[in-house]
């Protein structure tokens, strides 16, 4: 990306380099019937922005995403894995007033060790998991603790007086408490999911499922 290259132009070329795929995206999966997809709104609780022609530098611990929208501080908790000369584009999301950067880089995949463990994974009601080894997992604390809060925010909710100001103002702070569950949810799943296909090469789920239980481990699969 040019450094003196303004944002309009920008945006009008990365809509005119995304045109095709997004037609071609669209018209494959029209033959779905009510599954089609649906054009965006401004009404939506998720908006992006994507720049597939980003600055591939760093300014100390900030990235600078373009002229007008600035730099982003990368924490080092955030660090990069990542050379940032294989950035391919970054994309700013903003979910229920939160904003989020995503970086996509182009990375040769290594190959990995072949693993000889087998275990058998049973979901139950008491615990998330039971392994065959005789380890029992189940959710953090924290995930009950943001339970609790999503429960709080919601009964305040429901004390509001529908349309008032009030209610718009707690209901986009129920929102965030749902972003918040969901996201921790998912990161868990996304984790432990990870650590049991890298440690076994085999893995078998018993058929004898609750239904709730299957699906509290959709993600997880």
């Amino acid at each position: 990306m040019a450094q003196g290259q303004s944002d309009p132009v920008e945006c009008v070329e990365q809509r005119h380099h995304g045109f095709p795929q997004g037609t071609s995206a669209y018209f494959r999966k029209a033959q779905y019937g009510k599954h089609r997809p649906r054009f965006a709104s401004r009404n939506d609780n998720i908006q992006s922005f994507r720049n597939a022609m980003p600055i591939r530098r760093m300014d100390g611990n900030r990235y600078p995403l373009s002229r007008k929208l600035g730099s982003v501080r990368i924490r080092k908790r955030d660090r990069l894995r990542h050379p940032i000369e294989s950035l391919s584009s970054w994309t700013v999301k903003r979910e229920n007033r939160t904003y989020c950067l995503v970086l996509l880089f182009d990375v040769d995949i290594q190959p990995k060790t072949r693993a000889e463990g087998r275990v058998g994974i049973d979901l139950g009601v008491k615990d998330l998991l039971t392994l065959s080894t005789g380890e029992k997992i189940d959710y953090p604390n924290r995930l009950r603790r943001l339970e609790e809060d999503v429960k709080r925010e919601q009964r305040k909710l429901s004390r509001r007086t529908t349309g008032s100001n009030n209610y718009r103002r707690q209901r986009a702070i129920v929102a965030k408490a749902y972003a918040k569950l969901r996201r921790y949810r998912d990161n868990f799943q996304h984790q432990l999911s990870h650590r049991l296909i890298e440690e076994n090469q085999f893995i078998r789920r018993r058929r004898t499922l609750k239904a709730y239980a299957a699906a509290s481990l959709a993600n997880a699969r």
